[in-house]
């Protein structure tokens, strides 16, 4: 997860430096389990990441807004993000991923592969970065971590067997794979 988040900020920084540095919030406890509020943030392979923000208007947890998201960087992040990063999931406001999609557009990125990125336009059956409530002042990214899961699926079925959880299994499904 670290690794994953140096990568792309350093690629945003490297491509487009001058930005503010870029606010990291919620990762996950450092023997996991529960992180209020979150249902998430247990294993680590998630991250609160905050938008960058034009000059003057950086501040972590602000709402992002066409008067305040820097555009051109945040669509570098989660474009990095996408292409650099074994990526499972994203959360961006569905307000925000307007934003970068005329942005992308603008910059000459495939419609079909912006389809397949943004679930904006709802065009794609399983669109990397989704709509969730609350993610207007930061994104959340979920990486995939083999070690995590198949410990996630071991654990299910001993908790399981002990009536502690339902013996039910969702269905594993394989993983997103978009060219850059």
């Amino acid at each position: 997860t670290i690794a994953y988040l140096v990568r792309a900020i350093d690629r945003v920084h490297t491509d487009a430096p001058g930005a503010h540095p870029l606010s990291i919030g919620d990762l996950s406890r450092e023997h996991g389990g529960r992180l209020w509020p979150h249902k998430s943030h247990q294993s680590g392979r998630d991250a609160d990441i905050g938008y960058f923000y034009l000059p003057g208007k950086a501040e972590w947890y602000r709402r992002a807004t066409k008067a305040t998201l820097d555009v051109v960087r945040t669509w570098m992040l989660v474009r990095a993000i996408v292409t650099d990063t074994d990526v499972e999931m994203v959360f961006i406001d569905r307000r925000v991923q307007r934003l970068l999609l005329r942005h992308a557009l603008r910059q000459g990125e495939d419609p079909a592969w912006l389809d397949a990125v943004l679930q904006i336009r709802g065009r794609h059956p399983r669109p990397i970065v989704l709509h969730a409530p609350g993610h207007r002042s930061h994104i959340h990214v979920r990486w995939y971590n083999p070690r995590a899961q198949g410990l996630g699926a071991r654990l299910h079925t001993v908790m399981a067997k002990a009536l502690a959880i339902a013996p039910t299994r969702v269905p594993e499904l394989p993983p997103r794979r978009l060219p850059p």
